[in-house]
């Protein structure tokens, strides 16, 4: 069904774009080309980002995430090609970006009433899986509460085998396990097992492969956080990512382009406020107009991040490095107004063009304070794992400032371990909306 509406879709958004703008003018047969090539471009595109894979269960904004990712690049490439084979000029653009914004809503849209039919047939006793749990009690229990909290998912517990922890008992049930397989109809069996009965995981798991079911493992708490990564296979060896960044090959590729070219597009909208700062700056206080500081970067090596100057010259010459906090005088009046309204980052954006840094990841803090963190914060420099950002998962929800380091890097954490485009776009509109000036910012 979904297959059929992403064909369907894009066909409807592309006439009705030609209608609302170009009229009754015909279509041209470059036109329908265009609709052709996008047609068959999404048969390539919408499969590897998984579109079509069971989604039974998971909630519906994982998969807009990866539909936004898949019609961005979809009509990006339209785009390259279009440049390519020196087609722009037979094309409308503004036709081009109707029919772009038509097809992304109209996708998303289908989707939502696609799962949303889906959900309401399940909830009410229809295309149900029936599960067969096994594992210790605590594990299945937590399992059919899930199920009973979500009818929408479409999961009926068939039968619970359980067994404590450690001691085989499940492994002994096999008999009664096979019996009840062999006498009844189950699409999937879920093990509810600890990571640590890897060994009793395994065994049930060879035992079941000699039955036509769906077999799924659902770890205690332990076992989940360490599953977090992606299982991949390296050199033939199955490997389990524990702490690796999903921004890497193409999409780090598309993430870079993509700062640079917004880096460059809010610097021409910025040029006139900057220079007005700069000139603040001059008539206020003493010394440059732009101060370099040294920051831990990508990969734990230091970049010199770019900051309008907002204290006195050598102002750290006493002092030394010094942690930000509320009762910090050492600011100029000037130069307090630009940290609380966080107009003194914008300098950034010239490490952004230089590759150094991204508009959206983990800020980049101080050697002396990271060397200091690093030992005090659990996964403190997994962060860095990513370019630093001038904005950021945390800062936008306040962890900013004298605020607490640990909330701070479960944020940049999970940004690492969530990343996509759509989620760099969420973080770059929630700054503009709420992330410039901030109680925790000074």
């Amino acid at each position: 069904m979904t297959w059929l509406a992403d064909i369907a879709v894009p066909a409807i958004g592309f006439y009705i774009a030609h209608a609302v703008y170009l009229g009754d003018r015909p279509v041209d047969s470059y036109y329908y080309a265009a609709l052709m090539a996008a047609v068959l471009m999404s048969a390539l595109y919408f499969p590897l980002v998984s579109l079509y894979r069971p989604r039974r269960g998971e909630w519906v904004l994982s998969e807009l995430r990866n539909l936004g990712f898949a019609v961005v690049a979809l009509f990006g490439s339209l785009m390259v090609l279009a440049v390519m084979s020196g087609a722009t000029d037979l094309f409308s653009r503004v036709w081009f970006g109707l029919w772009f914004l038509l097809t992304l809503t109209g996708l998303m849209c289908s989707r939502v009433l696609i799962r949303s039919a889906l959900s309401w047939l399940r909830s009410s006793g229809f295309n149900r899986r029936h599960v067969l749990l096994i594992g210790t009690p605590a594990l299945c229990r937590r399992a059919e509460r899930a199920i009973r909290a979500a009818p929408w998912a479409g999961f009926h517990i068939s039968r619970v085998f359980t067994g404590q922890s450690g001691d085989n008992a499940v492994l002994a049930r096999w008999d009664d396990i096979a019996q009840y397989l062999q006498a009844n109809h189950v699409d999937q069996v879920w093990l509810t097992l600890p990571l640590r009965d890897a060994e009793t995981t395994s065994a049930l798991s060879n035992k079941l492969s000699r039955f036509v079911v769906g077999v799924r493992y659902a770890p205690d708490q332990a076992g989940a956080d360490m599953m977090r990564g992606s299982l991949t296979t390296v050199a033939g060896l199955p490997m389990l990512n524990l702490a690796m960044a999903p921004i890497d090959g193409g999409k780090m590729m598309l993430k870079e382009i993509g700062d640079r070219v917004l880096a460059a597009l809010f610097l021409a909208i910025a040029a006139v406020p900057m220079l007005c700062i700069a000139l603040c700056i001059r008539l206020t206080s003493k010394g440059p107009v732009l101060y370099q500081q040294e920051r831990v970067g990508w990969g734990g090596k230091p970049l010199q991040m770019y900051k309008f100057r907002t204290m006195p010259v050598n102002a750290e010459q006493v002092s030394g490095p010094v942690w930000n906090k509320p009762e910090d005088r050492r600011a100029t009046p000037f130069g307090a107004f630009l940290r609380k309204t966080s107009l003194d980052e914008l300098p950034q954006l010239f490490n952004v063009i230089k590759g150094e840094m991204s508009l959206v990841g983990p800020r980049p803090e101080r050697p002396v304070f990271v060397e200091k963190f690093k030992h005090e914060v659990p996964g403190y420099m997994q962060k860095h794992r990513v370019k630093a950002g001038i904005t950021g998962w945390a800062q936008i929800n306040g962890w900013r400032g004298d605020t607490d380091l640990t909330k701070r890097i479960e944020h940049d954490l999970y940004y690492i371990r969530n990343w996509s485009l759509l989620f760099d776009l969420k973080i770059l509109c929630l700054t503009l909306i709420r992330g410039f000036v901030n109680k925790n910012a000074y």
